[in-house]
């Protein structure tokens, strides 16, 4: 990317989770500058190498904080030092707590696991769908995922899945 900037993406999810530190690893390239945003992470020297940031968000916050507290914290941190993200890609189903972060990234990609569907209350559901509007890309992982969730919600987001 020569006479620009780097892409600087956002990814949201637990650091231990073996996806979360694959797809940060597949993303990474000399264009991009990665960092995770996440409230897991076992040892960051094993998980990935100095080219990803991590930010854990106990250590940013503290304990006594609640979720939505800690993501707009993070949110102000992150964008302080490094300006808007290019792309914001939120794993497991944490957006609720990540929209300030969110709502500032030019692209938004929700990737869904399963369980993060599945499980999520009907009142939940409701917020969910809002943020679906909102991304630009989503992503199901488990077969068959897409199918529940256009049953759910109507395959009005059909195109954000190509």
């Amino acid at each position: 990317m020569k006479g620009s900037q780097r892409k600087k993406i956002v990814v949201v999810g637990p650091g231990n989770s073996i996806f979360v530190k694959a797809f940060c690893k597949n993303v990474l390239d000399s264009e991009s500058d990665i960092t995770l945003i996440s409230d897991i992470v076992e040892d960051k020297r094993d998980l990935f190498d100095e080219k990803i940031s991590v930010i854990e968000l106990d250590d940013i916050c503290g304990y006594d904080k609640s979720y939505q507290e800690k993501g707009d914290r993070i949110a102000e941190c992150y964008i302080d030092e490094k300006g808007e993200p290019d792309t914001c890609i939120i794993q497991y189903g944490t957006i609720h707590t990540f929209h300030k972060i969110w709502k500032t990234a030019k692209r938004r990609i929700l990737v869904f696991w399963g369980s993060d569907f599945y499980m999520l209350p009907k009142n939940r559901k409701k917020l969910m769908r809002r943020f679906c509007f909102e991304a630009t890309k989503l992503v199901f992982v488990v077969p068959g995922l897409e199918r529940a969730f256009f049953k759910e919600f109507s395959p009005v987001f059909k195109y954000k899945t190509r």
